[in-house]
């Protein structure tokens, strides 16, 4: 998962203007649905950070839990994870765990498998592919393992990193790639929707959060930065900058078929109101409704009383209806700690904020 980069360099005021012109929610308009509180496990299924018994007594607190399931591989498919792959990390049977996961808990919990990929490779893999067709053979694949071990959401988690000296080593995303990242959203989707299960994407491109030195950094892939890249004009710092802000880039991503964007650019430790404001509103500003952005949360953000209380004060003036943390919420003191709050969070009803009919935007 992307963790912010850059420092505390704003845009509140141009993030307003923009949002007022071009975002359109409506308060009157939130659907209802049941709110969500995810968290991520990335240990083995007989580790103490997500097993089981933990997983069902925070499930007042905690209701899916996402485990590293798939990746994308080298001949453009996905394949089950497994402890080969160490990205995935997971000594057993990882369909299996989730499932029966769900299973303990009587409904209680959800399984949220994450499809994941942040290699230096990823963009070529997803390259491979596109050109080779295969988009249809992921989405069938994915699809039947969501109905064979009845997970009601698949998440994907493909991001551009790079995690060499050399930005030449890496391949970062064109525009086109970035199309056909939103066409196989919208194919997944739809597979996923069809089969009654719902999708959310992981993504981080907020500037601030992404790019060292912020938005002047970020202006630097104004122009087809690849090129740059390639050949050694652009460092790693700024490559990763601008694979991560055109990759996830937000009129596109909140215009797909995806039910959640997961808001990796909210991930800080520790949490900042200011920073996590303007975070959030790069999505509205682009097209995202407050119900489809969810919150993510690193378990490091916060343990202070007074600042849990104000973390949870401007999550819930966005209208937000998802948190997601990352990661093995249930490892350590976080249950005492936020449980309160994610419970009240839960128990509070759908998204719509209560105070100005929309989520808040900086002034």
């Amino acid at each position: 998962m992307a963790v912010p980069r850059g420092g505390g360099l704003t845009m509140r005021w141009s993030l307003c203007l923009l949002a007022a012109s071009v975002w359109g929610w409506d308060a009157s308009s939130s659907s209802a649905g049941e709110r969500i509180v995810g968290g991520y496990c990335t240990s083995g299924s007989n580790g103490n950070n997500c097993n089981l018994t933990g997983l069902v007594a925070a499930a007042d607190a905690v209701n899916a839990f996402s485990v590293t399931s798939y990746h994308l591989n080298a001949s453009g498919l996905v394949s089950t994870c497994n402890a080969n792959y160490t990205a995935c990390g997971w000594d057993g049977d990882v369909e299996s765990f989730s499932s029966d996961v769900q299973g303990a808990s009587d409904g209680a919990l959800t399984a949220i498998p994450l499809v994941f990929n942040n290699a230096g490779h990823m963009v070529s893999y997803f390259r491979t592919m596109a050109a080779e067709g295969n988009q249809q053979q992921v989405v069938d694949y994915l699809v039947a393992a969501a109905a064979e071990y009845g997970f009601e959401a698949l998440s994907i988690d493909l991001e551009p990193s790079c995690w060499g000296g050399n930005a030449s080593a890496c391949e970062f995303p064109t525009s086109d790639d970035v199309a056909a990242l939103h066409a196989f959203i919208d194919l997944l989707a739809d597979g996923l929707h069809g089969a009654g299960r719902r999708l959310s994407v992981a993504a981080g491109s907020y500037p601030v959060a992404q790019c060292d030195n912020g938005f002047p950094q970020y202006e630097l892939c104004a122009d087809e930065y690849v090129p740059k890249c390639r050949d050694g004009t652009y460092n790693i710092s700024t490559c990763n900058c601008c694979g991560f802000t055109s990759w996830f880039e937000p009129t596109g991503l909140c215009a797909t078929k995806a039910d959640r964007i997961v808001n990796m650019d909210t991930y800080m430790s520790p949490f900042d109101t200011a920073f996590f404001q303007d975070a959030m509103a790069w999505y509205y500003a682009a097209g995202c409704s407050a119900e489809q952005v969810a919150v993510g949360l690193l378990a490091s953000e916060t343990s202070d009383d007074g600042q849990v209380d104000e973390m949870f004060d401007a999550i819930a003036a966005t209208g937000a209806v998802e948190i997601d943390i990352w990661s093995n919420f249930w490892s350590g003191t976080l249950t005492q700690e936020w449980g309160p709050s994610l419970e009240a969070f839960l128990a509070s009803g759908t998204g719509s904020p209560g105070a100005a009919g929309g989520p808040y935007m900086p002034n």
